[in-house]
């Protein structure tokens, strides 16, 4: 507590201490996590406590447990978590309207609620081009953000979320491409015409593969 002032405290995602506590419906572990952060770093005064919940498990009876848990951890945001982006049009209305009826619900209590979705996620893709690892691996589920048709869909899916009457809207960190594993970026054939484009040069996925995984800074890492 001494030398936390300035410094941001983030509990993680779904996959965080605090998250899985919560999951594994060990409520005393997850409030003790909770409640020693806000001693540290003096959350009363400096930070909302922003409890994640997936979207889909908020129906029913589980909306008022959740909303006695948020009490008894003291939450002031939720973040609803919609996963993936749907294709499916049934699927994808059955989301948007469950995301409506959960805004609605948490902020008649008072809380401030955000929706979570995944950047590039879209689960049985059949209408977008994939990323592709800079070994030349398709990460199926995983959109290119060079894909125009992508881009509009999903300009248009977010535009939804909002309507359903969030007061924010969290993208998750997929935007660093952290879960390609053996690869910092997308190089699926789009965007090595864009970096030869932008280069003025004409290499190929394994001459980039050297370029970008070895030596030091240069203009095809640039690009």
């Amino acid at each position: 507590r001494e030398h936390s002032e300035g410094l941001v405290c983030l509990s993680g995602c779904l996959s965080g201490y605090m998250a899985r506590a919560i999951l594994a419906d060990e409520r005393e572990d997850a409030e003790k996590y909770i409640k020693l952060e806000k001693f540290i770093f003096d959350m009363d005064k400096m930070y909302k406590i922003s409890v994640p919940i997936m979207n889909a498990n908020l129906k029913g009876n589980n909306r008022e447990k959740t909303l006695q848990q948020l009490r008894r951890f003291d939450a002031e945001r939720v973040f609803i978590s919609l996963d993936c982006y749907e294709l499916d049009e049934k699927k994808r209305r059955e989301a948007l309207s469950t995301l409506s009826e959960n805004c609605h619900y948490f902020k008649q209590y008072g809380y401030e609620v955000g929706a979570w979705i995944w950047s590039f996620w879209v689960k049985k893709n059949r209408d977008f081009q994939s990323m592709v690892s800079i070994k030349g691996t398709e990460i199926k589920e995983f959109m290119c953000p060079t894909d125009e048709m992508f881009v509009e869909f999903a300009t248009d899916y977010i535009k939804e979320i909002a309507g359903c009457g969030v007061d924010l809207i969290m993208f998750d960190d997929d935007f660093r491409y952290g879960f390609l594993g053996d690869s910092p970026a997308c190089l699926c054939e789009r965007h090595i015409e864009m970096i030869n484009d932008i280069t003025g040069d004409c290499k190929s996925r394994e001459e980039l593969y050297g370029y970008i995984t070895g030596g030091g800074k240069n203009k095809y890492r640039d690009a």
